[in-house]
C-alpha cells in the first residue's frame, strides 16, 4: 500500500496511531517510500520502475551513490538503504505525542527526517521540541543530517552496545523515549554485544515503548553469480543450520566474512558491486534469524509484538533469494517494553 495510517491533527495522539488514513503523497518525503510493504519486491528490481530518490539527495552531493539508490556510508561498513525501514511505520506509530523517537545508526537520516515530517504536526510537546533523535557513530553522517535542517531532529554521536549517549537522552527526555529504531545495524554486532544493546535500549524506553528492528537474515543473497546462485550465503546457511542444531546461541555469527566471500567467489563466482565492491564488505556480520532475534528480545525483558521475515524494499535486488517461496531475507521485529 502507498498509504500510511496516521492520526489527523484533530483526533489527538495515542500510541495505537488509529486514525485517519493520510495518503503518502501528502508528505514531501513520500518518495522515500516509507509505507511500502516489506513483502514486496523493490520497485527498481528487473521489470520495476526507477530507483526512488528523496528530497535530501541535493544535500548528499559528496556521498557515493550506488547502483540502486543506496548511499555508501563514510565508515566503510556498507550503505544506507534506498528506502526507509520496513518497520518504519511501527516506529512512527509508537510516537506518544511527547517522548521523542530515537534512530540508532541513522546514517544520512532517511528514516529520521521522514519521521520528523510526519510526527512534528502531531506533537503535543512545546513548539520546537525535539521529536526525533538521530544517533550515529560517524560525525560525517550526523553533519549531513544537520544540513538537511528539519525541525525537531537533533543529532547525537553514539554506537551500540556501550557508547550510546544515555545521559544526553535523559536530558532531552527524562522519562524515556517513545520508540527506538535500529535498522540494518544489529547484524554488525556479536551476540554478546547484541544482548547488551537490547538491555540498554530497554532501559531508555518509556513503559509501553517500542523497539523496532530489522537486520539481514541468513536467507539473503549477498553476492549471487550470474545464475542467481550465491556460494557465500549457501556456506553461511549450511553453517547456521549446523550451529543451530548443535544448540549454539548465536549461529549466524560470521567472523571471517570477507575471506569467506573471496573463497566463495573463486568457487562459484559472485558479485558484490551493488555494495560497492568486496573491499567494502565488513569483515564480520551476524546473520540473524527471526527466532534468534526474537529470543534475544524476550531475554532482555521485551514482549514480542511482531516477528517475521520479509523483504527490505531498499535492498539491492541482488539480495533477493529467488529460491524462497516467500521473502525471508530481512528479519523484522517489533517488541514492547512492558507497561507498569
Amino acid at each position: 500500500s502507498g498509504d500510511l495510517k496516521v492520526l489527523s491533527k484533530t483526533s489527538g495522539v495515542s500510541p495505537g496511531f488509529t486514525g485517519d488514513i493520510v495518503p503518502a503523497e501528502h508528505f514531501s518525503y513520500a518518495s522515500m517510500n516509507y509505507a511500502q510493504e516489506s513483502s514486496k519486491a523493490p520497485a527498481h528490481a528487473p521489470g520495476g520502475g526507477a530507483p526512488r530518490h528523496s528530497p535530501t539527495d541535493s544535500v548528499h552531493t559528496s556521498v557515493k551513490a550506488l547502483p540502486f539508490g543506496q548511499r555508501a556510508t563514510l565508515n566503510d561498513t556498507g550503505f544506507e538503504m534506498s528506502t526507509t525501514s520496513p518497520v518504519f511505520p511501527a516506529w512512527v506509530a509508537a510516537f506518544d505525542g511527547t517522548h521523542p523517537l530515537v534512530d540508532i545508526g541513522c546514517a544520512y537520516g532517511r528514516n529520521s527526517v521522514a519521521a520528523a515530517e510526519i510526527i512534528n504536526p502531531l506533537s503535543t510537546a512545546s513548539p520546537g521540541a525535539v521529536t526525533v533523535v538521530a544517533v550515529d557513530c560517524d560525525p560525517g553522517h550526523l553533519k549531513h543530517v544537520d544540513a538537511i535542517g528539519v525541525s525537531g531532529v537533533v543529532t547525537l554521536s553514539g554506537r551500540l552496545p556501550d557508547d550510546l549517549p544515555i545521559a544526553k537522552l535523559r536530558l532531552l527526555s527524562p522519562d524515556g523515549v517513545s520508540s527506538v529504531l535500529v535498522s540494518e545495524v544489529m547484524h554488525f554486532l556479536s551476540g554478546e554485544a547484541l544482548a547488551a544493546s537490547l538491555r540498554t535500549i530497554h532501559d531508555v524506553l518509556v513503559p509501553g515503548g517500542k523497539l523496532c528492528m530489522n537486520a539481514g537474515s541468513p536467507h539473503m543473497n549477498l553476492m549471487p553469480n550470474d545464475a542467481g546462485y550465491c556460494p557465500l550465503m549457501t556456506r553461511v546457511r549450511e553453517t547456521h543450520a549446523a550451529r543451530e542444531a548443535a544448540g549454539e546461541a548465536w549461529p549466524g555469527e560470521c567472523v571471517e566474512l570477507r575471506s569467506t566471500a573471496r573463497a566463495a567467489m573463486q568457487e562459484g563466482g559472485g558479485d558484490w558491486s551493488a555494495g560497492g565492491g568486496i573491499e567494502r564488505m565488513p569483515g564480520f556480520l551476524h546473520f540473524l534469524s527471526v527466532e534468534v532475534l526474537a529470543r534475544a528480545c524476550v531475554e532482555a525483558g521485551f514482549d514480542i509484538v511482531s516477528a517475521k521475515g520479509g523483504w527490505h524494499p531498499g535492498y539491492p535486488p541482488q539480495y533477493m533469494n529467488k529460491a524462497l517461496e516467500s521473502h525471508l531475507e530481512n528479519t523484522q521485529i517489533v517488541a514492547e517494553k512492558r507497561r507498569l
